[in-house]
């Protein structure tokens, strides 16, 4: 029989879940333009795992991708010349 997940995770627990500092996600708690939601209880700090990860979304970065044939052909066409 499998263990269930956890919903909620202490700050301990969700910087393991993350590989962010609980420093730093204390800080996010606070952040001015997009804080981390959370509850607080008496002592305790959680985060819902689900909420975690549509917040954490929002840091996505997009690249844009790389055109290798247009990088050929502009070195080919610079050798040509």
């Amino acid at each position: 029989m499998g263990t269930i997940a956890p919903q909620y995770l202490s700050l301990r627990d969700l910087s393991v879940h993350s590989s962010i500092s609980v420093k730093t996600l204390r800080a996010f708690l606070y952040h001015g333009e997009c804080p981390l939601p959370h509850y607080r209880m008496p002592r305790k700090i959680l985060v819902r795992v689900e909420e975690f990860d549509a917040w954490l979304k929002r840091f996505h970065v997009k690249h844009p991708g790389i055109d290798i044939n247009k990088i050929v052909n502009d070195i080919l066409n610079d050798l040509q010349l």
